[in-house]
This record gives C-alpha cells, sequence and structure tokens, in this order.
C-alpha cells in the first residue's frame, strides 16, 4: 500500500489483517523499526514480520517510509522486492486535502493516531501547523505517482472517500492478487475520527487562508539539531 498518513490506511488495514489471510500490513520500514539493524536486512528478513501463516505479505509504506530506507543503505525498497516476489501495488489517497492535513495537524499535537489510542495529550488551532501538512501530503501523493509513472508499474488507484461508502471493491482485488477468500464482512475495531473539531478548525483555516503568507507559513520546520541528523547530512554531502 503506497499512500500517506490519515488516509484510511489503519482503518483498512485493520479489516485486511482480521482475516489472517492477507498478511500483516504496518508501517514497517518506520525509522524506530528500521534502527532495530546494526547493518542492512534482507528483504526477507524485513518480509518475514508481514506475513501470516499462508505466506502472504503487506506492508504499507508513505514516501518518508522509502526514503529512509535510501538513506541508509542506498537501495530502493519497493525495487527489490519487485525483483523477489511477485508484487501488487496500491495507491490510496484522499481527495479531501484539507480535512486530511487538520486530521494529520492533530494526532501530531496529541500522538493519537487512531481511534484505538487516547493519550489525553492537548490540541489547538495552529494556522501554520495545518499548512505545512496540507503542503506535505500533496508532495506525497505527486511522489507516489511520480514513482509509478517512473517505474510504470501496473498498479490499483482507490480515493478514501469512495471506500469509506464502500470497500468491496479494496478487497476484491486483495482477494484475487493474494489468491485468498473475498472479505465478506467489512468490520473494524477502527473508528472513522472526525468531529466538530475538525469542521471547526476546517472553517478557521479557509478564513486564515484568505489573508496568510502560505509560501511563508507551509514551509517545512527547520531538521531538529541532533548528532544523528549531522551525521546524515555529512553523508549526502559526500
Amino acid at each position: 500500500m503506497l499512500s500517506e498518513g490519515r488516509s484510511g490506511t489503519n482503518w483498512l488495514n485493520s479489516i485486511a489483517d482480521s482475516t489472517k489471510q492477507m498478511g500483516r500490513s504496518g508501517e514497517w520500514l518506520a525509522r524506530h523499526r528500521l534502527e532495530q539493524y546494526r547493518s542492512k536486512p534482507s528483504v526477507d528478513e524485513i518480509l518475514v514480520k508481514t506475513k501470516t501463516d499462508n505466506d502472504r505479505f503487506a506492508i504499507k509504506l508513505f514516501p518518508k517510509h522509502v526514503r529512509e530506507y535510501q538513506d541508509r543503505w542506498g537501495e530502493d525498497f519497493i525495487k527489490e522486492v519487485a525483483s523477489r516476489h511477485e508484487v501488487a501495488l496500491v495507491h490510496l489517497e484522499r481527495r479531501d486535502k484539507i480535512a486530511q492535513a487538520i486530521s494529520m495537524a492533530r494526532a501530531r499535537m496529541t500522538g493519537q493516531w487512531s481511534s484505538r489510542r487516547e493519550t489525553g495529550s492537548s490540541e489547538n488551532y495552529d494556522f501554520r501547523a495545518i499548512a505545512r501538512e496540507l503542503f506535505l501530503i500533496s508532495q506525497s501523493d505527486a511522489f507516489w505517482r511520480a514513482y509509478l509513472a517512473a517505474r510504470n508499474w501496473s498498479h490499483v488507484h482507490f480515493y478514501y472517500e469512495d471506500l469509506v461508502s464502500d470497500p468491496q471493491p479494496y478487497f476484491a482485488f486483495l482477494a484475487d492478487k493474494l489468491d485468498v477468500p473475498e472479505v465478506t464482512e467489512f468490520k473494524s475495531h477502527r473508528t472513522i475520527q472526525r468531529d466538530q473539531v475538525s469542521e471547526e478548525w476546517r472553517r478557521r483555516f479557509f478564513e486564515d487562508a484568505q489573508s496568510a503568507n502560505l509560501t511563508q507559513d507551509a514551509r517545512p520546520q527547520p531538521t531538529p539539531r541532533t548528532i544523528r541528523n549531522f551525521v546524515r547530512f555529512l553523508a549526502g554531502a559526500l
């Protein structure tokens, strides 16, 4: 699954994972997971963690994941997997980028990335935070479109909004590619996180955007000055 945060990936993956036949999808290339390896792991060393007992694997990838893998070991993870296994690629995105950006901003503030995790952390409307997420999300979607176009790889594309009302086409595609029975019940322990706070932030964002300096406000935050980031900077400069 090629996507970006807050696009319904947790919801869809929880349904797929509940079948115990469609792999164990997750962010297996997230930085904290890759930091567990002292040297470059083999592709299958990573994939074994994503497999179900029927030898099917699934993995969720955001642009930052493949970039992290590339930065560490100089390889394109997707290309490596495709050279060894039959792969089906799904590009999932969300039409309503504003709603996605608000959801992303709120999740970063509270640390609550799913409906199952309650953190109790506070959240406050922040125009700049939402603007930064909006541009990040748009860049991520453009990254996947360009990547898939350049590779000229077969893939299927879904919009989150279409699947909310009827997720069957997504699971029919997975069942066909993985050669497993189709999902007949689309029950999930995840719920859609949408409330009056999101609607109020949306209204305020559109109002503020009329007078905001978007070219300034949407700029990414400076990279933290840590030893690790300094080493990565030097490595990229060599």
